[in-house]
């Protein structure tokens, strides 16, 4: 008995975890909290296939309606959403607000006005970018922008650190390089970057797809 009350302490200490976890939000939060009930629930029972053909199948029944069409059609394709989705990138980030950019001559600050061109900002030393906004009398500007551009392809276009996915990391252990590929085969995860937060529980998936099964 005291086994068990340690692992529902664990399992609640981790799941606050997750909920303080800012980046852990929405859908991404759904699919953590169903495969850590997978895996707990296994863990419990010691029995293999518990829920289900696979793991994927067994966390899509908590969160999918079984009945939905597309999930009849279509399985494993909310799982690798979720998946395909925390793959760690570096996006850029937008102007609040979508406004013009443009420095001001005759006053400070810029311009302000509604953008209605975006264009890259981006580094040619780092690479890291954001996304800025010109008004239409200012789109002329846009020429400057897509300069730095040019310069940082012909450094050799250096990558910045992800700064994007790879929450998911943080709480299971596996071969996410794996997961990743079958989640979204043509996209590559990028490695580096800020380190989590919260520290990981020690839950390890046993990644494969569809065919795989989670074990504490």
């Amino acid at each position: 008995m005291s086994t068990d009350l340690r692992a529902l302490m664990e399992r609640d200490g981790r799941r606050r975890l997750m909920l303080g976890d800012p980046d852990l939000t929405g859908d991404l939060l759904l699919f953590a909290f169903a495969l850590d009930e997978v895996i707990f629930r296994k863990a419990e029972r010691r029995a293999k296939r518990q829920f289900g053909e696979s793991w994927v199948l067994a966390v899509e029944e908590m969160v999918c309606a079984p009945l939905d069409p597309q999930y009849k059609r279509d399985h494993g394709a909310w799982v690798k959403a979720r998946i395909g989705g925390d793959i760690p990138r570096y996006e850029f980030l937008d102007e609040p607000g979508k406004k013009c950019v443009a420095p001001m001559v005759r006053r400070e600050g810029t311009c302000g006005a509604p953008g209605g061109l975006g264009v890259v900002d981006r580094d040619p030393v780092t690479g890291e970018g954001h996304r800025v906004w010109l008004c239409r009398r200012h789109e002329w500007l846009a020429e400057g922008f897509r300069a730095r551009v040019a310069e940082w392809k012909r450094n050799g276009e250096p990558s910045p650190p992800p700064n994007a996915g790879g929450v998911l990391e943080r709480y299971y252990a596996g071969d996410w390089d794996e997961l990743y590929r079958w989640a979204h085969p043509w996209k590559k995860p990028m490695r580096g970057g800020r380190e989590a937060t919260p520290p990981r529980p020690k839950l390890r998936l046993i990644q494969g797809g569809d065919e795989s099964e989670v074990e504490s």
